[in-house]
């Protein structure tokens, strides 16, 4: 039996095991298992009830959202929403003229500016916020939108640390620029930081863990920040979306292209003795066909929504996981991301190297 079949066949052993383990469990102690369901159930009806009748609203007039990432995807999205909603929307785009920055200024009401803005670059940031500072309404900046962000594939031992940098430059330090930056505005109105951030910021898989690292950098750096802004008045909120890639332009031609010259990076940068552990055709796999683009074939609005709503509910929530109508959250992002803190670990290991078979035993080696 190869290693790879024995890993599989290792997998559906732990699985039959942790079923007849829970079978055993819910049948010995299905009493306490329906209380809890029944505390749950309970406790999402009255925070459900509480947000709709009881807990007030902001007013969105005359209130203004700076936003990062508004080029295409699910920045592009909250920027149309929010300004649907009446806020006042600085549109950060990394090109001013691009057909994502052009079509908010046809699509959107007057109020809305596109402002371009690099969050690699401290001096390009500082130059959005003149200008945001510049042209504020009377009730000032009440939010910040961390969204620009980008896609990196690339097993850990591969990736050279130049990627990591480049990732990292945009993913994670973009958004403590900008938050350095913005957030003495954001605390004279006792307003909101929002970090985009997503369920691989929760859950982890193979080939990723680049853009994870600094995914999960985002949540912690947003809990930290939470704490250090309460004696402000400020609020912090992640929203984690789920797959929304046909929503965004991670699958358009031009990102494959880029996925590639760095797929081909990593391979040109790996050291010969590891070379011998993995081809070239088998990191090349990582590489999907386009599948998105832009404009978008998806509809992130969901994304758009819980943005709104951490931006106006008066008691937002910290997290927000979102699952769209168009971006069906699978088993592994959804139930993983609430269970995998009291799950074994080797139960969550075994599951993601499943689902991730080719990844992690590539039959190309």
């Amino acid at each position: 039996m190869s290693y790879k079949d024995n890993a599989i066949f290792s997998y559906f052993i732990y699985k039959a095991a942790f079923i007849t383990a829970l079978c055993l469990s819910i049948f010995v102690l299905w009493r306490y298992y329906v209380i809890c369901l029944v505390v749950f159930l309970a406790f999402k009806a009255i925070t459900t009830l509480l947000d709709r009748f009881v807990y007030g609203y902001i007013d969105p007039q005359k209130r203004a959202v700076f936003i990062t990432g508004c080029d295409t995807g699910l920045g592009n999205c909250c920027a149309r929403y929010l300004d649907s909603c009446g806020f006042i929307v600085f549109a950060g785009c990394l090109n001013k003229n691009s057909s994502g920055a052009q079509s908010l200024k046809t699509d959107c009401s007057s109020r809305l500016r596109i402002v371009e803005v690099n969050a690699t670059k401290q001096e390009s940031i500082e130059d959005a916020f003149s200008y945001v500072q510049k042209h504020l309404p009377n009730k000032g900046l009440w939010g910040v939108v961390n969204n620009a962000g980008m896609d990196m594939l690339g097993d850990v031992e591969l990736t050279p640390v130049s990627l990591y940098e480049k990732c990292f430059e945009l993913n994670l330090y973009g958004y403590i620029r900008v938050m350095k930056i913005f957030l003495p505005l954001i605390r004279q109105s006792k307003g909101r930081v929002i970090n985009m951030s997503s369920v691989r910021g929760r859950v982890y898989e193979p080939c990723q863990g680049n853009y994870e690292t600094a995914k999960h950098g985002i949540e912690t750096l947003s809990d930290s920040l939470r704490l250090e802004m309460v004696k402000f008045g400020v609020k912090v909120i992640i929203i984690e979306p789920g797959d929304f890639s046909n929503a965004t332009a991670i699958g358009s031609e031009p990102q494959i292209r880029r996925n590639q010259l760095e797929v081909d990076e990593i391979w040109e940068s790996a050291r010969s003795e590891v070379k011998q552990s993995y081809t070239k055709k088998g990191i090349d796999s990582w590489i999907q066909p386009p599948k998105g683009g832009w404009p978008p074939k998806a509809d992130s609005t969901a994304v758009a929504k819980a943005v709104a709503h951490a931006l106006s509910s008066e008691i937002p929530k910290h997290r927000y996981l979102v699952q769209g109508k168009w971006a069906k959250v699978p088993f592994d992002s959804w139930f993983l991301t609430y269970a995998h803190n009291w799950l074994p670990t080797f139960i969550v290991d075994k599951y993601m190297s499943y689902w991730k078979r080719d990844l992690v035993y590539p039959s190309t080696r």
